[in-house]
């Protein structure tokens, strides 16, 4: 492996919360009376946003 083989990157997403919705970050269920508000997987683990990235680009 050399240097070239790794990326880093950084994100950051915003999402509204409302009520009747679970909230789950990073995968883990978080009790509290509202979630985010999104399409799925919004808030959901990192590994399905990059799926979901890959799609996109082929950058990411």
């Amino acid at each position: 492996m050399t240097a070239f083989d790794i990326r880093v990157g950084e994100g950051w997403d915003v999402h509204q919360l409302v009520a009747g919705r679970k909230l789950v970050l990073g995968g883990v269920e978080v009790p509290h009376v509202t979630g985010l508000l999104g399409p799925p997987p919004a808030g959901g683990h990192p590994s399905l946003r990059r799926r979901g990235c890959r799609r996109q680009s082929s950058r990411c």
